[in-house]
């Protein structure tokens, strides 16, 4: 028998999470896109996943997915975000192909898409993963996605469309929710349900995510975890990582003073690269990005000592040609570094030595 869900987003706002206990499944939107604005990338996030994932797991449902709506936008930087978003997360990774995005973007560019989907899924999370769209579009892209799990959209029929493995039926109304809701049901076993969402195999992701950077084509990316490590998808070259400097980490025998804290890339005619920065103002240069101070040749020591930060290190912001780059901390401060250009204002340059 095939087991009931459903799939929400923050367009389905949850009145009563313990009437959704009943679900045998839901997944939920993640992110749509990588819409830049001046409130930066998380614009593109849903604004109800945290919730409705916490939710979620607090009801006791035990299965769930999530997905991404792609976009005509850079796929690599697409892929980036939403990974980032669902780092640690327990649940099937899912692309949603809406319908006219195939006219928009062109069928070669809609299977390079899945392509790269599947292999970040396999390598970040060691798994396959889910691919949404209409039957239509299932019958144009199937003989360029072999092997791929379909959850496919076909209200008009009352048998499963052939080659789903998930099939959205409809909408209706439904307990728990004030309007009515996309209905689904997973034509595979649990157990295949549960494979698919198994947890992030890479022993790394066991560490935060501390940042992600793009490339200037903005068809690759570098995502950086706490402990130093980085990954590069796309365009974005193997620059090297702490553990490549000789440290371990944030344990072993040469651990990183503080924990990686952000990232920032640069590109110059020499090429590329990405900067680490720690929350006690060290930075770590790799490629093409120049070294050009940190918070100890300012004289300060970090968060401890003599003359330590008024508060920690908090992110790291980098001239894209490589000019400069400025550290900000979590009382407002401020450290510029090389030829980059910093405001004066009152509020700003709070961290001082003490």
């Amino acid at each position: 028998m095939a087991l009931s869900g459903i799939d929400i987003s923050a367009f389905n706002p949850v009145s009563n999470w313990s009437a959704l206990s009943s679900q045998d499944f839901i997944i939920m939107r993640a992110t749509d896109g990588t819409y830049i604005t001046a409130s930066g990338l998380n614009a593109s996030v849903d604004t109800a996943f945290s919730d409705n994932y916490a939710n979620a797991v607090k009801t006791g449902i035990a299965l769930l997915g999530f997905y991404w709506v792609l976009e005509n936008q850079p796929v690599a930087a697409q892929i980036g975000l939403f990974m980032a978003t669902v780092q640690g997360k327990v649940g099937i990774p899912a692309i949603d192909i809406e319908p006219g995005i195939l006219t928009t973007m062109g069928i070669d560019n809609v299977v390079s898409a899945v392509t790269q989907f599947y292999a970040a899924c396999q390598t970040e999370r060691g798994t396959g993963g889910l691919v949404y769209c209409t039957a239509d579009d299932y019958a144009t892209l199937n003989p360029y996605l072999p092997g791929v799990a379909w959850w496919i959209a076909d209200p008009n029929t009352t048998t499963p469309p052939s080659g789903a493995i998930c099939w959205q039926s409809g909408t209706a109304t439904t307990s728990g929710f004030s309007g009515q809701v996309d209905q689904d049901q997973w034509l595979g076993t649990t157990g295949e349900f549960q494979a698919l969402m198994s947890p992030p195999a890479n022993p790394s992701w066991d560490y935060p995510i501390a940042g992600y950077a793009w490339t200037k084509d903005g068809n690759g990316y570098w995502i950086v975890s706490s402990d130093g490590m980085v990954w590069n998808y796309g365009t974005a070259q193997d620059l090297g990582s702490c553990y490549t400097l000789g440290l371990t980490g944030l344990s072993g025998t040469k651990p990183l003073d503080a924990p990686i804290v952000g990232c920032a890339a640069v590109e110059t005619v020499q090429g590329q690269g990405l900067y680490l920065v720690g929350a006690d103002g060290g930075v770590f240069n790799f490629g093409t990005a120049q070294l050009l101070g940190n918070i100890y040749t300012l004289g300060l020591t970090g968060l401890s000592g003599a003359h330590p930060l008024n508060a920690p290190i908090i992110g790291i912001a980098a001239d894209p040609k490589g000019a400069g780059y400025t550290l900000f901390a979590e009382d407002g401060g401020i450290f510029p570094f090389g030829n980059v250009f910093v405001s004066q204002h009152p509020e700003w340059n709070k961290s001082k030595q003490a």
